[in-house]
């Protein structure tokens, strides 16, 4: 894990006195790397007495992220890895997996003064695993996307593209967030960007895909809605408050005119939304350290079946505390490096499920992340 954080940390360094995106790097604004464990009890129709279970993962994610090799032309990939270690009844099941999806981007509209749009291009072929199933596929994919700077280095962009998948279903995914210009971000002024009225979010705001196979009388479709909006307010120098909502919603059929056991259905959503209270414990200067506590409400829910015909699996519902503390490097005014610690206990209900009742859990989570700044106007 450390050596993922270093690259980060590296990536967002380099170039930060350039002023062209020639020699620069083009950072995703959802680039994070996060470690959790989570332990609880649960009961099943197998065993009448709790069960402890564990659960343990690393991952990375980055949507796009690159190398400028000339003011229009930016050549990268986007990085997906996880590795996961899970406990069940005396079961342990470990997977370890790497993607990599390179791309080239050309932008057409260069966007080169301070508040113009910029119009992009791309296409990538491939994705490269490693890891569980190791393998290369022929996927490919075409894009369009814009846009627009909302501050020196951050970059509110759009991308529309189509993927066409070697495995499984073609998607067309629009993606909507904030990426990182790293050669056009100021120095951090004496003075952090912690001031009462200002704004803070996160780099990555939703995205919704589309797919649908046909091959003969086989046709199967999906839907896939991700949305997570994040808003902090400074009410006070230095303290903030902040609602954070993620909400996955995912439906899918598949039908075969003739063969009946072939056609399936599958209904899904994840709601996850929370207010947190974050305090820096100092306000002046480029490393600054906060505590924070919050609370959650989480809700889950599925369904399965065959064609018009779906079963209610159980429905899923907490509602947990959490408390933690971390670092804000401060890399410019509208940008942080956050380096977080959180503790997360609740308990979990299974509604309409006869042998499952409560299930305790905890949870433990670092997570490296960036953090976006709108400072108040006027200040």
């Amino acid at each position: 894990m450390k050596h993922l954080i270093l690259l980060i940390c590296l990536l967002i360094s380099i170039g930060l006195c350039g002023q062209t995106r020639k020699g620069n790097w083009y950072l995703s604004g959802n680039t994070a790397v996060a470690g959790q464990h989570v332990t609880g009890t649960q009961t099943s129709v197998y065993s009448p007495t709790a069960e402890l279970y564990g659960r343990s993962n690393l991952s990375a994610t980055s949507f796009r992220s690159g190398y400028f090799l000339s003011n229009r032309l930016l050549v990268g990939t986007r990085l997906d890895y996880l590795r996961t270690i899970a406990r069940d009844y005396y079961v342990t099941n470990e997977s370890n997996r790497l993607s990599l999806k390179p791309f080239v981007r050309y932008y057409i509209l260069d966007g080169s003064s301070r508040r113009s749009l910029a119009v992009f291009g791309e296409l990538g072929f491939g994705t490269i695993s490693f890891g569980a199933g190791d393998r290369y596929e022929t996927d490919f994919h075409l894009g369009l996307g814009a846009e627009l700077p909302l501050a020196p280095g951050i970059l509110g962009t759009a991308n529309l593209n189509y993927d066409a998948n070697a495995w499984g279903i073609n998607f067309t995914n629009l993606t909507l967030g904030l990426n990182v210009l790293t050669g056009q971000l100021q120095d951090s002024p004496a003075t952090a960007p912690l001031r009462r009225g200002t704004f803070t979010t996160s780099g990555r705001l939703g995205s919704v895909a589309y797919g649908r196979n046909k091959s003969g009388d086989d046709v199967a479709a999906e839907l896939q809605v991700r949305l997570s909006p994040q808003l902090g307010y400074f009410i006070l120098d230095g303290l903030l408050l902040e609602a954070a909502v993620t909400f996955d919603y995912r439906t899918y059929r598949s039908d075969s005119r003739y063969r009946f056991h072939y056609a399936a259905a599958f209904d899904s959503y994840a709601l996850d939304a929370g207010l947190t209270a974050r305090y820096y414990v100092l306000q002046r200067g480029r490393l600054l350290p906060y505590a924070e506590v919050g609370l959650s409400y989480l809700q889950q829910r599925n369904h399965t079946g065959m064609r018009a015909v779906l079963v209610d699996g159980p429905k899923l519902r907490a509602l947990p505390w959490r408390a933690g503390a971390g670092l804000s490097y401060i890399l410019s005014p509208q940008l942080a490096l956050d380096l977080s610690g959180v503790y997360q206990r609740g308990t979990t209900k299974r509604l309409r499920d006869s042998w499952t009742n409560n299930q305790p859990q905890r949870r433990l989570q670092g997570t490296v992340g960036l953090r976006f700044f709108l400072p108040a106007a006027g200040r």
